[in-house]
């Protein structure tokens, strides 16, 4: 049986004993998985075992040795994680001989970065028969909102639409950086979460998304005036800011230390811009900057998470980044 990921967390009660979760959306995984566990645990399930991290060696008889009980008769949430590459054939093998469906004592989940199941493959067949399967591949625009709606309970009423619509704008279709976004405003202590929360409509003004366009350009005349007409109305570096500058430098890092050709879509680096940022990491030697390590705390000063001079260090970067281009 397969269900969709936002029909999954729609269920009124989860009651299924394995699961197997797979798409190309890890963040979904992750919440799949943690929603099952959490679940469990609430009904007694104190033990959580995981496999796959270190690689397949052993599974079938740690499995068997596992579904065959305990003294203590404890009741275990067994997690099996396959990140990358084809998928494994022990794993087929187990699905296929039905050892995830014969024992009531635990629960078993599977996380597979599998993005289609050919559904006439015997292990397939098998895995729909006794598993419930949740299809956590890319969601659509209208679901990805209701996603991020739900991330967002935490935060009071009047602020959801303001910070929802700034996070989705900002980084539609990526459900990674909505959901860094949605980690460090949970960090956030409550006495500063109004000023936090200002500094999502600052994230309206679509000049700042010159901003990367000016750095990757080399027209740092550009981007100084795109940061100053920002501090005019900040007191401190605005995350959207930050988050564009550390995604420049990441990106860059990525090409550099990629071997043979990079794939720049992975490293989230649209097809427009692809040119620019091949030909910026050729003009900058970023192996010489160490101002560049501050970067990534910008983003969480800019939340009073790691109190820097925000502006001072990011004006540091952008003088070093113009430096280093002038030296080659």
């Amino acid at each position: 049986m397969e269900t969709s990921y936002i029909k999954f967390i729609q269920k009124s009660k989860i009651n299924h004993k394995s699961y197997f979760l797979y798409g190309n959306e890890e963040v979904l995984r992750q919440d799949c998985s943690e929603l099952i566990s959490k679940n469990f645990c609430s009904e007694g399930y104190s033990k959580l075992v995981t496999f796959g991290l270190d690689g397949f060696d052993n599974l079938e008889e740690e499995i068997l040795k596992l579904s065959g009980g305990s003294l203590f008769q404890e009741k275990l949430i067994i997690k099996i994680k396959h990140s990358e590459g084809r998928f494994p054939e022990i794993l087929k093998k187990l699905i296929e001989e039905e050892k995830f469906n014969r024992n009531d004592q635990n629960v078993f989940i599977i996380e597979s970065a599998q993005t289609k199941l050919n559904k006439s493959t015997k292990w397939v067949k098998a895995l729909n028969a006794n598993l419930e399967i949740i299809n956590c591949n890319k969601l659509n625009i209208y679901e990805e909102k209701l996603w991020l709606k739900n991330q967002l309970s935490f935060l009071p009423e009047k602020y959801l639409g303001l910070v929802g619509s700034a996070i989705h704008n900002s980084f539609t279709g990526n459900l990674l950086m909505q959901k860094n976004e949605i980690s460090i405003l949970e960090l956030v202590q409550d006495e500063k979460i109004e000023e936090t929360i200002k500094n999502y409509s600052v994230m309206q003004n679509h000049e700042i998304f010159d901003l990367e366009n000016a750095i990757i350009c080399t027209d740092f005349d550009r981007a100084r005036k795109i940061i100053n007409s920002i501090r005019n109305n900040n007191s401190s570096v605005p995350p959207l800011v930050s988050w564009i500058l550390s995604k420049v430098i990441s990106s860059c890092y990525g090409i550099m230390s990629s071997d043979g050709k990079p794939n720049l879509y992975d490293l989230g680096i649209w097809r427009d811009v692809q040119s620019k940022y091949i030909s910026f990491c050729d003009q900058i030697d970023f192996n010489q900057i160490d101002s560049l390590a501050d970067a990534f705390l910008l983003d969480k000063s800019s939340k009073g998470i790691h109190p820097i001079n925000s502006w001072n260090v990011l004006e540091t970067i952008i003088s070093d980044l113009e430096n280093s281009l002038l030296s080659n």
